[in-house]
């Protein structure tokens, strides 16, 4: 006689996969807009309003993702609920995962790996739009201070008459 052991399938799992595969889909958006965003920081002309919008539509995305994930994990049961945060976190090992387990496993290294891309990028950018900035302020202060000059020097010759 064959006997079968019914084990109930992980529902977290089944659960936190699709979110997480969707996490990792937005990041790859995000990115690549930031991406956008840099290259056209190095142009004369920036216009990055279009893809800053479009940006913060996915990190909302991203932010109802990580709800979810949250709300999952706090549904979860007890015993479960620490190798799933383990798994989130990255912080285990491939060996000894179940399939679920290592694709909840790789999409939190491909997270990872891209929000750590995404700020390194948006950093660049934003020091370029620094730069940008500074010297526009810069030359906007030469600018009046030169008018302020030759205003001044137009009032003495006015006094000397």
């Amino acid at each position: 006689m064959l006997c079968y052991i019914y084990e109930e399938p992980d529902m977290s799992n089944e659960q936190l996969i699709p979110c997480m595969e969707q996490k990792v889909i937005l990041l790859t958006k995000i990115l690549d807009l930031t991406k956008q965003i840099e290259v056209r920081c190095k142009q004369n002309e920036i216009l990055i309003d279009e893809l800053l919008q479009m940006r913060k539509g996915y990190l909302s995305r991203v932010e109802k993702c990580n709800f979810l994930i949250d709300k999952i994990l706090a549904e979860a049961q007890s015993d479960e609920t620490d190798r799933l945060s383990e798994l989130l976190a990255a912080k285990v090992g491939e060996h000894g995962c179940s399939d679920d387990e290592l694709t909840l496993l790789r999409c939190a290294k491909r997270s990872k790996e891209l929000s750590h891309a995404i700020i390194r990028i948006n950093k660049n950018a934003q020091n370029r739009l620094n730069a940008g900035y500074e010297t526009l302020k810069s030359y906007i202060i030469d600018e009046t201070s030169k008018k302020r000059t030759a205003v001044s020097a137009g009032k003495r010759d006015i006094i000397r008459f």
